[in-house]
């Protein structure tokens, strides 16, 4: 089962990517480049790092959640996070939600109307 799957569907899964945000010091040296300046609060989010989560909601009112670290490993790479955030949720909840007939066939309707 994939994220797009489980949101046509209709089960809702809500994704969050945070960033690593620290105080820079409002002087003359300006921010590294690998990074995006708040100038107002005196403060960067680095560009590399940070974690994303994703949060399952089923039918029945359950939710399962999970998150993953951005790594140099993905490349910093959000919707790599993404899936693997999902993955563990998803492993967790598939418990609760079983990929049967009926889920299958609810989700070809939902296919063929967004074709």
């Amino acid at each position: 089962m994939t994220y797009e799957q489980l949101k046509a569907q209709g089960v809702k899964v809500k994704v969050n990517h945070l960033r690593l945000v620290k105080e820079w010091p409002d002087d003359d040296d300006p921010p590294p480049a690998s990074t995006y300046h708040i100038k107002t609060l005196g403060l960067i989010a680095e560009a590399q790092g940070g974690t994303t989560s994703v949060v399952i909601e089923l039918p029945n009112g359950k939710t399962f959640s999970s998150w993953a670290r951005c790594s140099p490993l993905d490349n910093y790479d959000r919707k790599r996070g993404r899936e693997i955030a999902f993955g563990r949720a998803w492993k967790l909840a598939s418990a609760e939600y079983p990929v049967t007939a009926q889920n299958l066939e609810s989700l070809k309707g939902s296919l063929r109307e967004t074709s």
